[in-house]
């Protein structure tokens, strides 16, 4: 009896502990109800294994009190729709069983395309459900991020729960090496999804895992908020004997078609497999012309009505941007909306297609095109050409301050939207550009021209070895403007009235600063070091030439005084 005993015991102790810990359905039941306000936990830890949905409420908090959430299905933790000043606080959320497994190198063919790995102790087996066709973060044995290898994307083969084979994309020349760990997980939901609603506060929440976002927030009203909350890996799994290596398998904080973006003020994000931070104003659409004389046009989008509330996007009076792709979305000038609605219109793929890439290629989305009818005040602005919308922030300007970005993959900071502050960040180890303002007009067609934006007293060490020195990269710098186009023989000066103050950046193989499609902006007051070093021009493939530590590219109306490898450098580029 007692060895039948202790065969049940270890049994039991090999799986996730979803017995212990309080029942957090019964916790959350008087919130979800409507019945209480504010929340305060009073246990250590409460497990769950399903979403919270948190759908309506208003001027309701959840304090932690520095109690744990753990989820045991791949799953959003927190939901919360149409909610206004909701508040999440003092609270550690992760996932039990983890979410991904962490490999080591243990063989690499002769030409380094073709690695074979090992599970390292105390982490979960390979699974069908783990593999994906990624790209992916490599670490040392210490632990930390290889800042020096290009760009690495493969899917992981599955040779044994314990050992894996994969063929893998690399770019640049940093071989992989004997002893490399990478972390292999699936992308699937973010910790918290916000949609609708506006006041949202985050503060002192702790995320150690994601299969996506840590928090992904969609169309909401604004005056959001993210206070002092921390992306990083969790703590050490039992058995293992080496450190976890990822915190998220996308993005820290992602927010998209907001009427204006979040303040996100002292939060730290480390070991994420994306961006620390992007804002993008969701799409610039096409704008079919109905009547156009009196400013009345079609715009057709790739998802369900439900799912992507366009006329909250655009209510009556809000300023949105006139764009012309003919000219390399060239800005025509702003507008005013007068009304958008829903259209009975049986869209087709084909239309869709022809004015959203992304519909040509194959992707996870199930593309469903909807119609919609938007009345614009264009006022005397020229209508010819092929013209596009870019929607706009409206309100509150965001401000990004006082956070730690640091040792994780693509960028620290993809700001694609206009209105607002960059400042007292430090930004490290990361793979792309610390902060890059830019508009993805092409393939991804997330977002737009930028303007009126300030970025002051950051410090930047050690970014963009791996994707910036590559003649197919249109992200130049540490701190940069970008635009994405299909071709470059004529660039727009879209990005207007930028300022890039008293920052302090070295170590990056691109420039330090570089303005592409920029006007009337000032660069002064930095101090930048050891750049502009990489074999390869970024954007050569496009035409881009003469890469500098300070380095414009098809911009005019630039002035400013600053301190280049002890020197100093003075910038003054009429229109």
């Amino acid at each position: 009896m007692k060895q039948l005993f202790c065969r049940l015991l270890a049994c039991t102790c090999s799986l996730p502990l979803l017995l212990s810990g309080a029942d957090w359905a019964e916790t959350i039941r008087p919130v979800l109800a409507g019945k209480v306000k504010y929340l305060k936990l009073e246990k250590n830890i409460y497990r769950t294994d399903r979403r919270t949905t948190i759908t309506g409420l208003k001027d309701v908090t959840i304090d932690g009190n520095g109690a744990t959430l753990l989820m045991s299905r791949k799953d959003h933790i927190f939901k919360i729709e149409d909610c206004t000043n909701f508040t999440i606080r003092n609270l550690t959320l992760d996932f039990d069983p983890m979410i991904f497994t962490q490999v080591k190198i243990s063989r690499i063919s002769a030409d380094g395309r073709t690695i074979e790995f090992e599970v390292e102790k105390g982490y979960p087996d390979l699974v069908p459900d783990l593999i994906a066709n990624e790209s992916l973060e490599v670490f040392l044995p210490d632990g930390t991020l290889r800042t020096d290898l290009g760009r690495l994307s493969g899917k992981p083969e599955i040779l044994t729960p314990r050992r894996g084979r994969m063929r893998v994309r690399l770019s640049g020349t940093a071989p992989l090496r004997l002893g490399d760990r990478i972390p292999i997980g699936r992308r699937f939901a973010n910790v918290i999804q916000t949609v609708g609603g506006r006041g949202h506060t985050f503060e002192n929440l702790t995320i150690h895992g994601s299969g996506c976002f840590a928090i992904g927030m969609r169309y909401s009203a604004g005056d959001d908020r993210i206070l002092r909350c921390r992306v990083i890996p969790g703590p050490r799994p039992e058995g293992a004997e080496t450190d976890r290596i990822r915190s998220t398998n996308g993005d820290g904080f992602n927010i998209s078609f907001a009427r204006n973006y979040p303040h996100i003020i002292g939060c730290e994000i480390r070991n994420s497999n994306d961006d620390s931070i992007n804002f993008h104003a969701g799409a610039v659409m096409r704008l079919i012309p109905l009547e156009k004389e009196n400013g009345t046009f079609r715009i057709i989008r790739p998802f369900a009505a439900a799912s992507e509330r366009m006329t909250a996007l655009f209510p009556p009076g809000d300023t949105a941007l006139l764009l012309r792709r003919d000219l390399g979305f060239a800005p025509v000038g702003k507008v005013t909306v007068i009304a958008c609605a829903e259209s009975d219109y049986q869209a087709t793929m084909e239309e869709l297609a022809a004015g959203f890439d992304r519909a040509k290629y194959k992707s996870k989305h199930q593309w469903i095109p909807t119609a919609y009818e938007i009345r614009l005040d264009t006022g005397a602005l020229p209508l010819e050409g092929d013209l596009y919308l870019q929607p706009l922030p409206n309100g509150r300007p965001f401000r990004i301050a006082e956070n730690y970005f640091h040792d994780h993959r693509a960028r620290g900071m993809r700001i694609m939207v206009p209105d607002g502050v960059i400042e007292n960040n430090t930004i490290e180890r990361v793979t792309d550009a610390a902060i890059s303002l830019g508009a993805e007009f092409e393939y991804w067609n997330e977002a737009g021209w930028v303007e009126n934006v300030i970025i002051r007293n950051n410090v930047i060490r050690n970014v963009g070895k791996a994707s910036i020195p590559r003649a197919d990269s249109y992200v130049c710098g540490a701190i940069c403007s970008f635009v994405h186009l299909k071709e470059y023989r004529k660039i727009p000066r879209g990005h207007a009235r930028l300022s890039i103050l008293n920052n302090r950046i070295s170590d990056s193989p691109g420039a330090g600063i570089a303005l592409c499609a920029a006007r009337d902006s000032v660069i002064s007051g930095n101090i930048i070091e050891n750049t502009a070093y990489g074999a390869t021009v970024p954007g050569s493939r496009f035409g881009f030439r003469g890469l500098k530590p300070i380095w414009l590219i098809e911009s005019e109306g630039i002035t400013g005084k600053n301190i280049v490898d002890g020197k100093e450098w003075n910038i003054e580029v009429r229109k």
